[in-house]
């Protein structure tokens, strides 16, 4: 087994960052920026898919010969007993058998609980034995962790599991794509994925008035941002199938840009003044791009990443669901959200550079 970084090297990801959720795209765009510029080199990215065992086995040599494997992003920490999936567990009893060391880049923390701070969200999962028993059967074949939120970083430190509290690297996937700002003529409104929203942020007792609240919510933020800001184009932007073909039902199709594509994303967003977002994974990249300004709207723990930049503006979602005061006043004072700027990433980007180099250090 080596902790060298050579020209191979494998990761555990979504292989075509065109299909399905595009922020696991953006999550390995971002840290396959900050690995080459950390070492200087182009590296082969080995792409395995963490949705198919099939893909893992059939590595096993050319995994072995690299002798650890990255695996970036999504929600890698909560308790096991409500949900977990093959890459959750058996893919760590897979990579301890073959004798791999595990390097974990930007996990986070996925619980349908916006309101619980970091100590309930901890407490909570240790009371699962099945979730001790695996976090710690992980930090035996982990050789690096670092995490992207308050909540993972809380529970990680009460098993004492050495981490490392950075941003996801989604925040750099512009970078990776070499997109700029272009221009500020646009403003995004990013809706929430519809398919893990808890109801009751929208005030909602079922699915059916769920999607309507968020309907109501999103129209009267638009109409809102229209009365303040006459000469812009205001457009939502789903990053999901589903919220697509939700609001293309109430909505002309000038008002939406959606696209499969990942990147066609980032280049919209280099046209925004603003992006108000229900997803991370929209409001990070955006705020990658240098001169955009960005609120985040929470609807769960996932949210919370964005705490690490002051400049992001974060609200619950619930806070203005149904409440057309709330969304006036945020509209009122939106003007004082500063827009990100080089200096926001580049401390950051340094120290996943030195975490990096030392950890790879041949």
């Amino acid at each position: 087994m080596t902790n060298s970084i050579s020209s191979l090297v494998p990761v555990i990801t979504r292989v075509n960052a065109n299909e399905g959720n595009p922020g696991d795209g953006f999550i390995r765009w971002g840290m396959e920026y900050i690995f080459e510029k950390c070492f200087n080199q182009q590296i082969q990215w080995l792409l395995i898919s963490k949705f198919d065992k099939r893909d893992l086995l059939k590595h096993e040599k050319l995994i072995k010969e690299v002798g650890f494997v990255i695996y970036a992003g999504t929600p890698q920490y909560n308790n096991y007993d409500d949900w977990k999936l093959w890459y959750d567990d058996e893919m760590y009893k897979v990579l301890d058998e073959w004798g791999v060391k595990l390097v974990s880049i930007a996990g986070g923390a996925g619980i349908p609980q916006v309101d619980w701070d970091e100590q309930r969200f901890s407490r909570y999962c240790r009371q699962s034995a099945t979730t001790v028993e695996l976090l710690t059967f992980r930090q035996q074949i982990g050789s690096l962790f670092t995490v992207r939120d308050k909540y993972a970083h809380q529970l990680l430190n009460d098993l004492n599991i050495p981490n490392c509290l950075l941003p996801c690297t989604a925040t750099w996937a512009s970078h990776y794509c070499n997109i700029n700002k272009k221009s500020n003529d646009c403003i995004a409104l990013v809706p929430p994925s519809i398919g893990v929203m808890p109801q009751e942020q929208v005030g909602a007792s079922n699915e059916v008035e769920m999607t309507v609240n968020l309907l109501n919510a999103y129209w009267m933020l638009g109409n809102s941002l229209r009365r303040k800001f006459p000469n812009k184009t205001i457009k939502i932007v789903p990053h999901g199938i589903k919220e697509y073909q939700l609001f293309k039902q109430s909505l002309h199709h000038s008002q939406i840009f959606y696209s499969n594509n990942a990147q066609s994303l980032l280049e919209f967003y280099s046209n925004c003044e603003y992006v108000i977002s229900g997803r991370l994974h929209g409001a990070l990249p955006a705020f990658g791009i240098e001169g955009t300004k960005v609120i985040s709207i929470e609807t769960d723990t996932r949210g919370s990443a964005t705490a690490l930049f002051d400049k992001i503006h974060r609200i619950k979602l619930k806070s203005i669901a149904q409440n057309e005061e709330e969304i006036d006043a945020l509209v009122k004072n939106i003007d004082k959200i500063e827009p990100s700027t080089k200096g926001d990433l580049s401390s950051y980007q340094q120290q996943y550079e030195g975490l990096l180099k030392e950890h790879f250090a041949t």
